[in-house]
């Protein structure tokens, strides 16, 4: 018998886009010192929020129906939240030292594109392969020499979403890649969470495994998708960098 998309079990993907959206006002709220200022841990929630974001990214490489329209959006909001994360993290309009997490996106994004469109012209397995590896090298590339939010291991968590969710078993790839990722790529970077008498010694990028949770729980239906509501999944984050920055500045005044 077969299952209605509307009965299918888990969030849909409108929960999975606010559940990460939390997560990552949550993040910069903590990483400003805004809230939870004796927890700073709490700010590398971000991460596992953006695996979310790179995971939603991937899906809509694949569902898009206009991938020029998609990539589109993605540089305007990218620039326009670029003045407002210049002006939280560096004080000034101009602030050469990082880039905000919407160019990440957009790199992994055409990477994604190019990969595509190599297997789309091409149907050819080692074409693809090539074209993934030459992507994700010149994303790597970018995201590193400008300085992108999260720089290399996002690009590295970006494609590994998108080469997960082309094979068969899409939950075992994340697993395994996301497990490689933060223990062997980036392991070196650790922080101690305190848990009453205890303290724990964690890799900070492991809580990118967590974002699986939510990922796996989504039964892939779509839920409310208008195109004010898709709008207004990309204001969201200049929206809350500007709303952070407003007060952090009448604090400091």
């Amino acid at each position: 018998m077969n299952i209605k998309s509307s009965d299918k079990k888990g969030i849909n993907q409108l929960v999975l886009r606010i559940t990460a959206w939390v997560l990552m006002i949550m993040s910069t709220a903590t990483r400003t010192g805004l809230i939870f200022t004796g927890h700073k841990w709490v700010q590398y929630v971000g991460w596992t929020a953006f695996t979310i974001f790179a995971y939603m990214l991937a899906e809509g490489v694949k569902h898009s129906s206009d991938r020029y329209l998609y990539g589109k959006r993605l540089l305007l909001f990218a620039a326009v939240s670029e003045v407002f994360f210049n002006l939280l993290y560096g004080r000034s309009v101009f602030y050469p030292n990082g880039q905000n997490v919407m160019f990440t996106l957009l790199i992994g994004y055409l990477a994604m594109v190019i990969v595509e469109s190599v297997n789309e012209k091409y149907d050819n397995l080692v074409f693809t392969i090539l074209a993934f590896v030459l992507a994700t090298l010149g994303a790597n590339h970018v995201a590193s020499a400008l300085s992108f939010e999260y720089s290399s291991y996002g690009v590295y968590i970006m494609m590994a979403m998108y080469a997960a969710s082309k094979t068969v078993y899409t939950k075992a790839v994340q697993f395994i890649t996301l497990v490689y990722l933060t223990q062997y790529v980036r392991a070196a970077s650790y922080t101690f969470i305190t848990l009453g008498k205890f303290q724990l010694y964690v890799a900070l990028h492991t809580l990118s495994i967590l974002a699986l949770i939510p990922i796996w729980l989504c039964s892939g239906r779509r839920g409310p998708n208008s195109l004010p509501l898709k709008i207004a999944f990309y204001v969201v984050y200049p929206l809350h960098l500007a709303i952070i920055y407003l007060i952090m500045t009448r604090s400091a005044g």
